[in-house]
């Protein structure tokens, strides 16, 4: 007999009962935290940049119908250096009267 079984014999019935049910509460602590915890951690921030998306979407579509509702001169309308490279590029064209 190996020396594993000498010592699980060596036992009293109720020692026994007693690991083999702290051996599965071990077991089932260490998968609930190898596992289940770093998958609800995952899933939680998954559902936050999911959150996130959604109000990035919601506030892209009001700017969009912003500019739609100010018509196509919208993007040379802002001041200063708020306004895309373009618009300025096509703002100093225009100055210079090469456009």
């Amino acid at each position: 007999m190996s020396q594993w079984q000498q010592w699980w014999a060596g036992r009293q019935p109720r020692e026994r009962w007693l690991l083999g049910i702290a051996g599965v509460l071990a077991v089932f602590l260490l998968l609930y935290a190898a596992l289940y915890l770093p998958l609800q951690r995952h899933r939680q921030a998954l559902a936050e940049q999911v959150q996130q998306g959604e109000l990035d979407l919601l506030q892209a579509r009001r700017l969009a119908e912003l500019i739609r509702s100010r018509g196509p001169a919208a993007a040379t309308s802002l001041p200063g250096p708020d306004r895309s490279l373009l618009a300025r590029v096509d703002e100093g064209l225009r100055e210079a009267g090469l456009s």
